[in-house]
């Protein structure tokens, strides 16, 4: 980290100085920032409240406004609130808003209960939530081109997470390809009968589509949960659990007035 334009204050808002400061706290939360937002203290220029005190946090270094959730929680064991982080603004210079709770049947929407969804394969739940069906974006990788062997092509996609919210097959769409989205089975996961790799990669067949897919950037819309990923005892097991799960996907996108699927 460089120190020449951080600012680091104790809970009372004191200014501390470089002798005071635990960098070796500060530069562990600056990597947990780092693999949590992508950027890192240095690039952003910000002000730091003393990771130390139960109020930790950061902040940018000049006049700013900040949005923030009404039950938004920072600081050691989340004992900070919105409204000390107000006063941390009025304090200091910053503006502090808060977005008003939004509920949907009932339920406040928020990211714990999405992921929640999304672990429990409950994708109704999730798209209620999100006001979208739940969906992963990228461009398309070369793989190890198993799927193609067993007569099932898929189009990878790199999760951008090891611990992602969904894991399993599931029936899909994939959108950016056609005017229409086209219609899919997708596998989360390690594919343990075909791979030792730990990371984690999105695999789609597309029902009735065949091309070139590398380099294109598309989008995978996540419908309806079939099963949990397994492991198989050989690819012909595997091939033939994969036309079942075409089968089940096929009869889900039948069902929905708003899907088509067409046996080639």
């Amino acid at each position: 980290l460089h120190d020449n334009h951080i600012r680091v204050y104790d809970k009372d808002g004191v200014e501390l100085q470089p002798e005071q400061i635990n960098w070796r706290s500060l530069d562990a939360m600056n990597y947990k920032f780092r693999q949590d937002i992508g950027g890192d203290f240095n690039s952003l220029g910000v002000v730091r409240i003393d990771i130390a005190n139960p109020y930790g946090v950061y902040m940018h270094d000049t006049p700013a406004k900040g949005v923030f959730g009404d039950d938004f929680r920072f600081g050691q064991r989340r004992a900070g609130d919105f409204n000390l982080l107000k006063s941390f603004g009025a304090r200091h210079g910053f503006e502090v808003a808060d977005t008003a709770s939004v509920l949907i049947g009932g339920e406040r929407v928020s990211s714990t209960l999405i992921r929640e969804a999304l672990l429990e394969g409950d994708l109704d739940r999730a798209a209620r939530l999100l006001g979208k069906p739940y969906e992963v974006c990228g461009r398309v990788i070369h793989g190890q081109k198993r799927g193609r062997e067993i007569g099932f092509p898929t189009a990878n996609l790199l999760m951008q997470r090891k611990n992602t919210p969904v894991q399993g097959v599931f029936a899909v769409t994939m959108r950016g390809l056609t005017a229409q989205p086209l219609p899919g089975v997708a596998n989360v996961g390690i594919r343990p009968t075909v791979s030792g790799d730990p990371t984690p990669l999105l695999e789609t067949h597309l029902l009735d589509f065949s091309g070139d897919l590398y380099g294109k950037r598309v989008e995978v819309e996540f419908h309806r949960k079939l099963r949990d990923e397994q492991r198989f005892s050989g690819l012909d097991s595997l091939r033939a659990q994969i036309e079942l799960d075409i089968q089940a996907a096929r009869a889900h996108f039948a069902s929905q007035p708003n899907h088509s699927s067409h046996q080639p």
